[in-house]
């Protein structure tokens, strides 16, 4: 794939995955054995547990958006930089419902194969997430 479909690619996936919540793209977009890795450690995601986890997202923050802010790709991989904002109304990765809003800035960088993202690496301040959810 060019440079341009793989950055085509990722934004399908945060436009219509994250923003849409149209799950069925999911299958389309993200690679059977997808895996997220970060500080935290590697979280492997097939299809179905990506599903899952914008679902469920999608019923915390029903508000959730993420915005793609800047957009770099070279070889196989593709740099985003952005921002979700959204109001949290349920439970999320942990923090319990407190009907606040948050806007954080985030990079994740996608590698694609085969026209499917099948790793990505992300970088978020939890903590900066923490402080505007519980003050």
């Amino acid at each position: 794939m060019s440079l341009e479909q793989n950055k085509a690619l990722v934004r399908r996936y945060v436009e219509d995955v994250h923003n849409k919540g149209n799950l069925a793209v999911v299958d389309e977009v993200i690679g059977p054995r997808f895996v997220a890795l970060s500080q935290a450690g590697p979280w492997e995601l097939g299809p179905a547990e990506m599903k899952q986890f914008v679902a469920q997202r999608r019923t915390a923050i029903p508000d959730f958006r993420a915005t793609i802010d800047e957009m770099i790709a070279e070889g196989d991989k593709v740099v985003v930089r952005g921002h979700d904002e959204g109001t949290q109304m349920g439970e999320y990765m942990g923090f319990a419902p407190s009907g606040k809003t948050f806007n954080i800035s985030w990079i994740d960088i996608f590698r694609i194969e085969n026209g499917q993202i099948v790793e990505m690496w992300w970088e978020m301040s939890m903590d900066t997430l923490r402080k505007q959810l519980t003050g």
